[in-house]
Formats: structure tokens, C-alpha cells, sequence
């Protein structure tokens, strides 16, 4: 069975977020920015730091951007 993808649209982003939660001012070390990764293939997420980012790209990524 082929499977249909789904097209978005902006309001499939729109959620209801309280002030406490967005960000006022960057973090001094952005480097301790907060990362979320969400694993497509089983739909867990983790909750990291930016500095994390590249044990999840790919060695093609990698060459390209650090």
C-alpha cells in the first residue's frame, strides 16, 4: 500500500505556548542553546544542547558545515 504524504500548512503549527516558555535573550554560550530531536523512524524525542548537533548528522553534513 503506497502511502499518502501529508500536506502542511502553517495552522498545523499554531499551539497555544505560554510567555514562560519563550525565550527572552539567546543563552551567553550558544553553544547551551536547547535542542530538541525528534527520531523519525520511531517518533522518540530527546531533549539536548545545540553543542550535541553533530552526533546527529550524517558524515556528508558534517564535512559540509563543521
Amino acid at each position: 500500500m503506497i502511502e499518502k504524504k501529508k500536506k502542511w500548512k502553517l495552522a498545523d503549527f499554531d499551539y497555544p505556548l505560554p510567555e514562560r516558555y519563550i525565550a527572552q535573550y539567546p543563552e551567553k554560550r550558544r553553544d547551551l542553546s536547547k535542542l530538541l530531536v525528534l527520531h523519525k523512524d520511531t517518533g522518540e524525542i530527546e531533549h539536548k544542547i545545540f553543542s550535541n548537533l553533530p552526533d546527529y548528522l550524517t558524515n556528508v553534513y558534517k564535512k559540509c558545515f563543521l
